[in-house]
């Protein structure tokens, strides 16, 4: 029973690190849209087309919010144990499969 609540105590405590990283990664992500935001409106007040300076600032929040994730794959991919790439693989393809569809 002991060992049963330090197991426990433990997992709880990996899961509270958990949700702090997760918590510092959604506002990095949220300080990354708000820079690029200001960026888009800024040049569509200095008169850019809308199109372009969407698709622009789309890419360029995309390419910025995914940079974290690829550097992690590349390091994962070239430890010595493949596991923790392999297990990375597989989490990130189920995330994609299961994603949520966009309200219209």
């Amino acid at each position: 029973m002991v060992n049963q609540l330090a197991t426990e105590l433990m997992t709880q405590q990996k899961v509270n690190q958990a949700g702090a990283t997760i918590h510092a990664y959604r506002d990095h992500g949220e300080q990354l849209r708000q820079e690029e935001l200001e960026l888009a409106i800024q040049r569509m007040t200095k008169g850019e087309k809308a199109e372009t300076v969407m698709a622009e600032f789309a890419h360029r929040l995309t390419q910025k919010l995914l940079h974290p994730t690829s550097i992690l794959l590349r390091e994962a991919a070239k430890a010595e144990d493949p596991s923790c790439f392999e297990m990375m693989q597989e989490e990130l393809k189920d995330v994609v499969q299961k994603r949520r569809i966009s309200k219209r």
